[in-house]
């Protein structure tokens, strides 16, 4: 097939047709002379008619071709021809169409706080580990619950237990059959009573949405979500409260160490000035905490409530730590202080009375 130009008609350099004379001369130019081709007696109308026919045919081809081939897509009608499609964009479509086909179901997600029972109490350092059983309150028996700022609150008869804010939008909490077990790390400003104090069955679970937290979360074991704690104003008030409960409940014990020496690890009273900071409610009750895990059998008293505290006149308005040993001489209290890494300062012999 020819070379044809943008407008569809045959280059002039096209070769002419057999039977012709080329001449340098324009046909028709003045001073050209009519080459006739052999036998030219015999009249030339028949060629030229071959020659206008040849033409046409040439011309319907070129058009044919631009028509078909050459034409842009679209036309007066309205009907367009589908465009070339880039490698990128067919790749891309192609990614697109295999990732609709191998994505998983989407999870329903839900925004109503399950109910929650306390399985059960361990720590972690002096990290708190509560393991809850929880059930959903959503339609969907195995949805998702991803909300953020929630509160959970652990209480018991005397008080908050614990209380921290999570995030379940990045921790989000997946039930099957309507069920889901959950680990929930609490640091020392978020916990109240030892570990072993709070008991499963007289505590109740509290789910509470739109609770901001106070800071970050705290640092959780492997397998338990760790929130941010709640309100300073309401870990002020949970730890006094706290305090006065175990100091009620270890005063059975402390009687028991009557007529026997014992030792003495701190003495802190609100808003003492000491080690470094102003004490508060929650720093009390956070050290009696960490003594406690490092020694099970330490107590918390009333200094005033012992008249061993008060015989010299003196206010005796603090809390006491005491390690609880029961011991029978100062000799072997001192002794006891030594093995365990205190010095004289930190620790010293005291009998109850």
């Amino acid at each position: 097939m020819p070379n044809l130009t943008e407008s569809g008609s045959a280059p002039s350099s096209y070769p002419p047709l057999e039977g012709f004379a080329v001449d340098d001369a324009a046909v028709g130019a003045p001073g050209s002379v009519p080459v006739e081709a052999p036998g030219g007696g015999r009249k030339r109308w028949p060629i030229v008619v071959v020659a206008v026919v040849s033409i046409i045919a040439v011309a319907l081809i070129a058009a044919g071709v631009w028509w078909f081939v050459i034409r842009p897509a679209g036309n007066a009608s309205g009907t367009s021809h589908p465009q070339p499609v880039s490698a990128q964009s067919a790749g891309a479509a192609k990614q697109h169409a295999g990732t609709n086909r191998t994505s998983a179901p989407k999870v329903a997600s839900c925004s109503t706080p399950p109910s929650a029972q306390l399985a059960s109490t361990t720590h972690e350092g002096d990290t708190l580990v509560a393991v809850l059983d929880l059930d959903t309150n959503c339609d969907n028996s195995n949805a998702r619950f991803n909300r953020a700022d929630v509160r959970v609150s652990i209480r018991d008869q005397d008080g908050v237990a614990a209380a921290a804010v999570f995030d379940f939008s990045k921790h989000p909490i997946d039930f099957k059959d309507g069920t889901a077990s959950l680990h929930l790390a609490y640091g020392l400003s978020q916990y109240w009573s030892p570990y072993d104090r709070i008991d499963p069955s007289g505590s109740d679970v509290v789910f509470q949405a739109g609770e901001a937290g106070n800071g970050g979360d705290v640092q959780a074991p492997g397998g338990a979500i760790g929130g941010s704690n709640v309100r300073d104003s309401d870990i002020e008030r949970n730890a006094q409260i706290a305090l006065q409960s175990q100091i009620s409940h270890d005063s059975s014990a402390a009687s028991d160490l009557y007529d026997k020496y014992t030792t003495q690890l701190s003495s802190k009273k609100y808003g003492l000035q000491a080690e470094g900071k102003t004490w508060h409610y929650r720093d009390i009750e956070s050290q009696y905490l960490q003594m406690r895990l490092k020694h099970p059998n330490a107590l918390l008293i009333w200094a005033a409530t012992y008249s061993n505290y008060t015989e010299d006149g003196n206010p005796a308005d603090y809390y006491v730590v005491l390690s609880g040993e029961s011991l029978d001489s100062v000799d072997a209290a001192n002794g006891w202080c030594s093995s365990n890494g205190y010095s004289s300062k930190d620790c010293i012999a005291v009998q109850l009375r």
